[in-house]
């Protein structure tokens, strides 16, 4: 590095560069060599994709289908995720982030997170990342809360956010480092009425007829809500 640190001569505290360890489940799906485990890391995407909060968005350019050769698959402009309503509409199965709200036991959620995939996976695998997730992840986490709460109310908005840090002098970690977020560093801000107000680095989540949400690249939840199984 010769552009910054001074030629190198800078080194960070070791602590910068120490994560939690992976679950031991986790580490045999990504080291052992069974026909199962080789299994799930030849569709580890369709397992990600079943565990995400988050859609892809973006405008497909049809141009380009046509009844021969090899299907391709383009786009136009930029690539985007989406969130939907809080909860599903009337007589519609619950996708996405929906499950992690209305899935009341793992192994019936784990069938349906199967069944939506439209994939070859393993449920009790996907079992295993559900009950990790729900003491772990802090969007899965608050998600299953939320949930709870729109029970009292007919019509409520939500909003998540990451918590920003303490002014210098009350945080003990620089706050130019990433770190992985707790639960209690993700708010589920509840809404009983009016404008909550929006933010590009908000996600916000309405109720039954609020349509899509797009989460901002900027924000600190784009990736680990739409890889899970990476973070």
């Amino acid at each position: 590095y010769t552009m910054c640190c001074r030629n190198g001569k800078i080194k960070l505290p070791q602590h910068y560069f120490t994560f939690p360890s992976a679950p031991p489940f986790l580490i045999g799906l990504l080291t052992k060599d069974t026909d199962r485990v080789v299994k799930f890391r030849n569709n580890i995407r369709n397992y990600n994709n079943a565990l995400s909060f988050t859609s892809l968005g973006c405008k497909i350019d049809r141009s380009v289908d046509g009844p021969f050769g090899i299907r391709c698959f383009k786009i136009f402009g930029q690539l985007v995720h989406n969130m939907g309503s809080i909860l599903p509409r009337n007589n519609e199965a619950p996708a996405f982030a929906q499950i992690y709200l209305m899935g009341q036991d793992t192994n019936d959620e784990a069938d349906h997170r199967v069944f939506m995939s439209q994939s070859d996976i393993d449920p009790s695998i996907i079992k295993q990342f559900l009950d990790f997730f729900y003491v772990s992840n802090p969007y899965a986490i608050q998600f299953k809360m939320a949930y709870q709460i729109s029970l009292q109310y007919e019509s409520i908005s939500f909003r998540i956010k990451s918590i920003p840090p303490p002014p210098p002098g009350q945080f003990s970690h620089d706050v130019r480092t990433y770190v992985r977020p707790a639960a209690s560093e993700v708010a589920m801000v509840v809404g009983g009425g009016g404008d909550i107000g929006e933010n590009d680095r908000d996600i916000i989540l309405h109720s039954v007829d609020g349509g899509f949400k797009r989460v901002s690249e900027r924000h600190t939840g784009y990736l680990p809500l739409r890889y899970p199984v990476l973070f």
